[in-house]
């Protein structure tokens, strides 16, 4: 048991050590884990969605990858079972924009990419909060959004239960920074 806190201890330090030989326009590593309801727009029909996505931050700026996980709960009376659940998984690029001067800041979202299981097509993601910065490495949000999916009609998916065309939706993020 030791041992163990002596690991934790020394990691702990380590990262404190880093942090403090950063200087504001260095670039750095920053990660995000988002979690939040969604609905769309033209059926009523609740999406739980989680993502993560890992880059790079040049002051304000943060460019990076992610990836995304879409859990569909359908009740609606088009289906012949009743409270399926369908999955999807988005990968997208993620460019962010915050003003990290003050503990409490403004921020924006842009993610843009395609997503994949359920509704599949080009997916894009609009997104405004407020972040609450914990210290100088991590942060606590909540982001308002509107993602929208475009599935073409030349896209033959036999499974998916709904028309072709444009599915919009929007909900709230609870987002961790680090």
């Amino acid at each position: 048991m030791k041992k163990w806190i002596v690991i934790v201890a020394a990691m702990l330090l380590a990262m404190n050590v880093n942090a403090q030989q950063m200087h504001k326009n260095d670039v750095r590593y920053r990660g995000f884990i988002e979690v939040g309801p969604t609905v769309r727009l033209d059926d009523p029909q609740f999406i739980l969605q989680m993502s993560t996505s890992h880059g790079a931050a040049l002051g304000s700026v943060f460019v990076g990858a992610g990836i995304g996980s879409n859990s569909y709960f359908v009740t609606s009376h088009d289906y012949d079972e009743e409270d399926l659940v369908r999955g999807g998984v988005d990968l997208f690029v993620n460019i962010k924009g915050d003003w990290d001067q003050f503990w409490v800041m403004p921020s924006l979202d842009i993610k843009m990419g395609t997503s994949f299981g359920y509704a599949h097509g080009v997916m894009g993601e609009l997104g405004a909060g407020v972040r609450f910065r914990l210290n100088r490495l991590t942060a606590l949000g909540l982001n308002a959004y509107f993602k929208a999916i475009y599935e073409s009609p030349d896209f033959d998916t036999a499974d998916t239960g709904y028309e072709d065309g444009l599915f919009a939706m929007t909900g709230v993020k609870l987002l961790f920074e680090f």
